[in-house]
């Protein structure tokens, strides 16, 4: 069996129209029918013409045998209508279809694929998970014929190839001692005026163990109140913090977009990764516009174990991350770099303690320090 894969040209658009109809026949009797069994020939004619779609033709032994369409959509390629006739199944021509995809993505630098499943179709989902996908989000769309229906997103991102450096974020990029103080005084002062703390702001403490979970902050600043009052604490504390961001009390470390943008323009995946929570991280994410470099940041609270080797890993499967580095202050830092076979970088910042700096690969003073660290490794 001989199979070619190319993009169609417009002459070969009839033939994957016609894969997807018999492909999608079989979805005709549904609740809600495929909208791929009624998708008139002039649609798929019209997103080509206008270069908003483009597709590929898979051919067995020269006879056309499957399709599938895409897009380019942001900083991903966005397939659909994956096709294969009935009596080709088997034979792989849909994983084969799809890594042509993964390879076109490659050859133009994009990191990510993504498409829509029904969610009612788990034999779908499945193929899908078994060659790297994750469903990353579930909703009820409008398909084209104006039905509601269940679906499922799905992504995959490409390996990696590029040296990833995962940073925290307090106490390594964020000066987060600029707003610690107030929100945190605001927060017990909130407790005092309701009876639930007598003694003063316990500033010294949190210093001790900031960059800990945030269970563990509050049982050992609360060690005597139930989850419900620590609860309420950690509430007020991020509102004040958030607060404090937005009207620009904070401050990055020095030198921090130069480094980003340096790191960045030399070709480095640039993640990260914190154990605050998401609405905190992208408060600091969304002022200081680290969007611009950072390719995605992520919150602790993504991981049910709490552990920053943890999210870590998860960043490193997502991601297919082959060799990389984690920049940090603390110890929750250098050990989630050397459990994923990644440089321990520590930062020795206002919050670092030289103990847990000892176990790093490198200790850094500054963040421009950290350019010809990498570019050695």
């Amino acid at each position: 069996m001989k199979t070619d894969i190319h993009l169609a040209a417009e002459e070969h658009l009839f033939d994957v129209h016609r894969m997807m109809r018999e492909a999608f026949e079989e979805y005709r009797n549904l609740v809600v029918p495929s909208s791929a069994v009624t998708e008139p020939l002039d649609q798929l004619l019209n997103a080509y013409r206008s270069g908003e779609e483009q597709a590929i033709l898979c051919l067995v032994d020269g006879v056309p045998a499957g399709s599938v369409r895409f897009k380019l959509k942001g900083q991903a390629l966005y397939f659909s209508r994956l096709s294969v006739k009935p009596e080709k199944r088997g034979k792989g021509l849909a994983k084969a279809m799809l890594a042509w995809l993964e390879n076109y993505a490659k050859d133009y630098e994009i990191k990510k694929i993504e498409c829509l499943v029904r969610a009612e179709l788990p034999e779908n989902i499945q193929l899908y998970e078994s060659i790297g996908f994750q469903v990353t989000k579930t909703e009820v769309a409008t398909n084209p014929n104006g039905f509601s229906v269940p679906v499922a997103t799905m992504e995959k991102y490409l390996n990696c190839e590029e040296f990833a450096i995962i940073f925290d974020m307090d106490g390594t990029l964020f000066q987060t001692d600029k707003i610690l103080e107030t929100a945190l005084h605001d927060t017990f002062e909130y407790l005092r005026e309701r009876e639930l703390w007598s003694k003063k702001t316990p500033i010294d403490t949190y210093r001790k163990i900031i960059g800990v979970p945030l269970p563990d902050v509050w049982a050992t600043l609360l060690p005597n109140q139930p989850v419900t009052v620590r609860n309420k604490a950690n509430e007020i504390f991020h509102e004040q913090l958030i607060r404090h961001i937005q009207e620009g009390n904070g401050a990055l470390y020095p030198n921090t977009i130069e480094m980003l943008q340096s790191l960045k323009e030399k070709g480095y995946e640039l993640i990260i990764a914190s154990n605050g929570q998401t609405a905190y991280l992208q408060a600091i994410v969304s002022y200081y516009r680290l969007d611009c470099w950072v390719t995605q940041t992520f919150s602790i609270e993504r991981i049910a174990t709490m552990k920053k080797s943890d999210l870590v890993a998860a960043i490193k499967k997502k991601y297919g991350i082959t060799k990389g580095a984690v920049v940090g202050d603390r110890l929750s830092d250098i050990e989630a770099a050397k459990c994923n076979g990644f440089l321990a970088i520590g930062c020795r910042f206002e919050f670092a303690q030289e103990d847990e700096l000892a176990q790093a690969d490198y200790v850094i003073n500054d963040l421009l320090e950290l350019l010809p660290i990498v570019q050695k490794a």
